[in-house]
């Protein structure tokens, strides 16, 4: 940029006249403010002179309107071309009209064109065409809506009438829809203030003003959690082929008509969506500090609005046992006795979660870790423990620091009825197919000095990574009577007993899922890297207390919860992703909302949208500075993201 434009000129000639390398060459020239056309380049190579012959014809990117078609081209560039009458005719360009173009050309003005052409951005300059900028270029900016998460398919008709919301919005509901679902209620507290009919499916009743037509089309080809929507000017139509879709689809609707013009119109437009991973999850840690039933159900609101569909309750740890089970009482009397007090929830508490959970379509995976992190149950029940180990003693309550502790169960009978108590009372209590037995940091320091240990397991057991083997054999043979899935923390793949069936959690890193899909396994990305979110968000010296670390709201966005490198069928195994928040430095509620949002929302994109529509940060903080309003709504703390890069 600082040589004189004629030295330009001419070494960018010379470097085009390369024999044989002309197309080959990427050449990369920071300029700035250069007179003269603006060109998109199609492919990632520097064409030059030819960027002008059977291309763009200095395309003004600013001045296309209405309904744009691009179209490839012979020397690798493409053209566009809009609407004319008796067809279509070049932009920017004296070329005649013709009446048909090619069946590649896409519609420019849908969002989903244009994700993968990483054009280039080019100036006419002096007789050669020279790169600009050094970042991808999108030769006309999409019309993307404030969506979050962002849908597969988005056909907008920016240029047709609007929905308009006034006048009475009749709404029709389909059979098969219970007048009680949850979509109703959201979809009516949306479209507060219009009048609102149940036709049962009627389609033929009078308009009032506009008409909403919500209907579950069975589909079994279909995924569960999909839909349709459809935004015309006078009526919107939301179709699933189940009742969780039909619930997404109005989240989605709720969003649009939570930030049309004023609230009085929507963007005719076209929706098709579906999840991209099937496991799209947030954890909560209650046992390092407690956090009551009714501000879990506050998560579970705000999991809802994203489109989170997983809420794995981490139960029990070192630090306080929350759940009752039958058969001990003491470990809500004893085990419970934490940071600020006895707090554990009864039986029709967690009922009360579970179905509030089940109404907003997210299932509850519960986490009671075994058998390591059992401090807490052994200052209830010390005869759970390694008694015999010299110098033992039992903890006189749950702990009241932070880090892995050496205590564990004991490979004994009286653990083995223990674990039998805790996972029937999950099975009467949890109707999720899934529970976390836990598995991780599991001290064997006790084990392997433990005579107990060694007698009780005979030839069996030689160290005590193969103790754990007996919990992780034994904790799958009880599951499995009972028809659940075990799901465990990446340190149990690493020893033998767990059940063909299953699912591995990796935390330790995204090594983690690469050694579990070697196994075989079906396997949830919680790398703590970047799906912890009880690390800093910004510097320490400007951020509350935290675990360690740093990750941002960027870095949350910018991970692809699929490794790199997968074959198809890997790729299969791979469930989805988690976010973790683990409690030690979550003392209050507020806290527990700052450390979640607003990066639990780039996750909710991540886990729920293709990558094809994943168009970089920048574009998604866009959009999430209108989404941010939905938690201000409900009272939600979160960082600023003006602050959380």
């Amino acid at each position: 940029a600082q040589m004189p434009d004629r030295t330009v000129s001419d070494s960018l000639r010379a470097v085009a006249d390369l024999k044989g390398m002309r197309h080959n060459i990427h050449i990369l020239v920071l300029l700035s403010a250069l007179p003269g056309s603006v060109c998109g380049h199609a492919n990632q190579t520097a064409i030059l002179d030819d960027c002008a012959v059977e291309g763009f014809s200095a395309l003004q990117v600013r001045s296309v309107a209405g309904s744009v078609f691009a179209c490839p081209s012979d020397s690798l560039h493409s053209q566009f071309w809009e609407r004319a009458k008796g067809g279509y005719r070049r932009i920017n360009s004296p070329t005649p009209s013709v009446p048909h173009i090619a069946k590649e050309c896409q519609t420019v003005n849908l969002v989903t064109a244009g994700r993968h052409r990483h054009d280039r951005y080019h100036q006419h300059h002096k007789g050669v065409y020279l790169e600009r900028t050094s970042g991808p270029f999108q030769a006309v900016h999409e019309v993307r809506l404030p969506l979050i998460p962002y849908p597969a398919l988005v056909n907008l008709s920016s240029k047709a009438p609007p929905f308009r919301l006034e006048g009475g919005i009749e709404v029709k509901v389909g059979k098969g829809i219970p007048e009680n679902h949850l979509a109703l209620a959201t979809l009516r507290k949306a479209l507060q203030g219009q009048r609102e009919v149940r036709t049962d499916g009627a389609r033929g009743a009078a308009r009032v003003g506009g008409s909403v037509h919500l209907e579950v089309v069975l589909d079994k080809a279909k995924s569960p959690e999909s839909y349709v929507l459809q935004i015309r000017e006078h009526d919107i139509e939301l179709t699933a082929p189940a009742l969780a879709g039909l619930f997404y689809g109005v989240q989605t609707l709720r969003q649009l008509v939570q930030t049309g013009a004023h609230r009085k119109e929507l963007p005719q437009v076209l929706i098709q969506d579906s999840p991209r991973f099937e496991w799209r999850g947030l954890q909560l840690d209650v046992s390092r500090h407690f956090f009551g039933a009714e501000e879990v159900k506050l998560l579970l609101d705000t999991m809802a609005t994203f489109k989170f569909n997983r809420f794995h309750w981490h139960l029990t740890d070192d630090q306080g046992w929350r759940l009752p089970v039958d058969g001990y009482p003491k470990l809500t009397e004893v085990g419970s006795e934490g940071f600020g007090g006895r707090q554990s929830y009864t039986e029709e508490q967690i009922r009360d979660v579970v179905a509030y959970a089940k109404e907003r379509h997210i299932e509850v995976m519960p986490e009671v870790d075994m058998p390591g992190h059992v401090a807490a149950a052994l200052a209830a029940y010390p005869q759970l423990g390694n008694r015999d180990v010299e110098g033992w003693q039992a903890p006189a309550g749950p702990l009241d620091h932070f880090g892995v502790s050496d205590y564990t169960l004991s490979p004994s009978n009286a653990s083995l009825a223990f674990m039998e108590k805790v996972y029937s009372t999950i099975g009467r209590l949890f109707e999720a197919p899934w529970v976390h037995i836990g598995g991780d940091e599991a001290s064997t320091k006790e084990w392997s000095v433990s005579t107990a240990a060694t007698d009780f397991l005979a030839t069996e057991a030689s160290s005590g990574r193969q103790v754990q083997s007996f919990f992780n054999r034994h904790a799958g043979e009880m599951l499995e009577r009972t028809k659940k899935t075990v799901i465990s923390w990446d340190e149990s793949l690493h020893m033998p007993g767990l059940p063909e069936s299953s699912v591995i959690m990796a935390w330790r890193s995204e090594d983690e899922v690469r050694k579990a899909l070697e196994a075989g396994k079906k396997v949830i990305n919680c790398d703590q890297t970047t799906y912890y979110f009880d690390h800093y968000q910004g510097s320490h010296g400007s951020e509350p207390k935290a675990f360690c670390c740093l990750t941002t709201l960027q870095q949350v966005y910018d991970r692809d919860p699929m490794p790199l490198g997968l074959n198809e069928e890997q790729k299969k195994l791979v469930l989805g992703g988690q976010g973790q928040l683990w409690s030690e430095y979550l003392s209050d509620w507020k806290q527990v909302e700052y450390m979640a949002f607003p990066r639990s929302l780039a996750l909710a994109e991540r886990l729920w949208t293709a990558p094809a529509q994943i168009s970089g940060f920048d574009e998604f903080e866009a959009r999430l500075s209108e989404r941010l309003k939905d938690l201000d709504e409900r009272d939600v703390k979160y960082k600023s993201p003006s602050n959380a890069r």
